[in-house]
């Protein structure tokens, strides 16, 4: 959701493991950005003296969301849900943060049209393994995942 909000035009103010994101983000981000710390426990200290006026979140931070909402509005979207179409909700997210971030024409590829034309993701029809699997974006070149950092905003 971060690269996607700066995508939009709309950088981040403060995001979790941020030197990890400059790392790997596809665009630059303000010197001024707010380091949040690890994403698996962000300093919400931080965050609330941030003073941010939107908090993006994702379901891995559900157990949080009532304590984020105290700092800020939050906004999540279920992205992978088992079974369902991760195209259309990414695109449909995409519209939702545009809309509510005050950008209400998102790039033209984001459309719900594109997502019949875009390729299933592999194993996607498998069962999903017995226990659940927490991957998270590394580091490493070339080693990558899908879970997504938190972030927060202040209008300028």
């Amino acid at each position: 959701m971060a690269e996607t909000a700066a995508a939009l035009g709309h950088p981040p103010q403060a995001l979790a493991e941020l030197a990890a994101f400059r790392r790997t983000a596809p665009m630059p981000l303000s010197a001024d950005t707010i380091d949040l710390g690890l994403r698996g426990g962000p300093s919400l200290e931080t965050l609330a003296l941030a003073a941010p006026d939107l908090i993006l979140s994702s379901s891995y931070y559900s157990f949080a969301e009532a304590r984020l909402a105290g700092i800020a509005p939050v906004f999540s979207r279920p992205l992978f849900v088992p079974g369902g179409a991760a195209a259309a909700r990414l695109i449909a997210a995409t519209q939702d943060l545009a809309t509510r971030l005050g950008t209400p024409r998102p790039p033209a590829p984001c459309s719900p049209a594109a997502a019949p034309n875009l390729p299933p993701l592999p194993g996607a029809s498998r069962k999903p393994p017995p226990r659940p699997v927490f991957w998270s974006r590394s580091a490493t070149p070339g080693m990558s995942a899908c879970s997504a950092p938190t972030a927060c905003f202040t209008a300028r």
